[in-house]
């Protein structure tokens, strides 16, 4: 990936391009700690997974998605994780450390997916926790990956997420999207960023 400041980057966007219609490549990908954030009772995994599916497509963050999970139990069998891109890390038996394991799978992904206004790429990072707040090295990542133009989406516990409105300072980066998990998980809209005419953080 290029070494250019957001600035410049987003100063690419006002480049003539020719009139052959623009195809956009959306990468997502979901890092989900099931133990923080577990599939409610009585709703069926599959159908958590379409839900969330569902709703990153209605607001424009469709495209490929691959998920990641970090807990102590899968909550999808091994044959549906493997037809939907869905992965399984194991947290460790003292149930600590799952957060470098996740920071780390971001970084990695990150690298696979470089964002690109040229070739029209957008990658999007979507944490799923109960309070990534508590945690200031994932936070430093995630404002890395923002300032090198990835797009970073949470979905947290109710209370952290209410802090994250439009004009919040509580995170140093733009979230465009935020959801409350366990409405993530029912399909249901973002309480702030609702998708209508978004096509990425650029604002």
């Amino acid at each position: 990936m290029s070494g250019k400041s957001r600035d410049e980057l987003d100063a690419s966007l006002l480049v003539d391009y020719p009139s052959t219609p623009m195809v956009v490549t959306k990468s997502t990908c979901v890092f989900w700690d099931v133990d923080d954030c577990p599939i409610p009772n009585g709703l069926d995994p599959n159908l958590a997974y379409q839900n969330i599916k569902s709703s990153l497509v209605n607001n424009l963050y469709d495209g490929s998605l691959e998920i990641k999970l970090y807990g102590e139990k899968k909550p999808f069998s091994d044959d549906f994780m493997l037809d939907n891109e869905i992965t399984f890390v194991h947290k460790a038996k003292e149930g600590v450390l799952p957060a470098r394991v996740m920071l780390l799978d971001i970084v990695t992904w990150a690298r696979r997916h470089p964002p690109s206004y040229e070739n029209y790429r957008q990658s999007f990072v979507l944490v799923m926790s109960q309070d990534l707040i508590r945690d200031a090295m994932l936070v430093d990542t995630l404002d890395s990956l923002y300032k090198r133009a990835y797009d970073v989406l949470v979905a947290q516990s109710d209370e952290v997420a209410l802090t994250l409105g439009p004009n919040s300072r509580v995170l140093p980066f733009k979230v465009p999207s935020v959801w409350i998990w366990t409405s993530l998980v029912a399909g249901d809209q973002p309480i702030f960023g609702q998708g209508e005419g978004y096509c990425g953080g650029r604002q």
